[in-house]
């Protein structure tokens, strides 16, 4: 399965090596969001979520402020990142080492959750309160 799905001619299916890296890579650095919406294709929920998973401080920083890369077209998404990119940055204290664990311990088992369910429709208030709750659910367990 694609993680990000690019228009194929039908002589190509198959992607190429360079193709798969540069999807690992955009995975892995919070990108997907933005590889899809330069592509014009649909941003499911996780990819939302992949953002706040796997983005660095400035990344947090600019959807906090409600700025994203590209935001020439913004998607459903806008608004829930830039209200939950400032919670995660508060929990995190602003710290890289802090924004890891915490990705690493919330963010990306959420992620995962909600990728698991991508068949289902999650609107952008479900998302909200899925990601407060695992963050919530993180602080009792301090």
């Amino acid at each position: 399965m694609r993680i990000i799905r690019k228009r194929r001619r039908r002589s190509d299916p198959t992607p190429t090596a360079t193709q798969l890296a540069a999807e690992a890579e955009a995975f892995l650095t919070g990108r997907v969001r933005d590889a899809l919406r330069e592509q014009m294709e649909p941003v499911p929920a996780w990819a939302a979520v992949n953002v706040l998973a796997h983005g660095d401080l400035d990344t947090l920083r600019r959807l906090a402020a409600g700025v994203a890369s590209g935001e020439s077209s913004p998607d459903i998404w806008v608004e829930p990142l830039a209200v939950l990119a400032p919670q995660i940055l508060v929990l995190a204290d602003e710290e890289l080492a802090s924004l890891r664990e915490l990705q690493s311990k919330v963010l990306i088992p959420l992620e995962a959750r909600v990728l698991a369910l991508h068949e289902t429709r999650i609107s952008p208030s479900q998302l909200v309160v899925s990601c407060r709750a695992a963050l919530r659910d993180d602080r009792r367990q301090c």
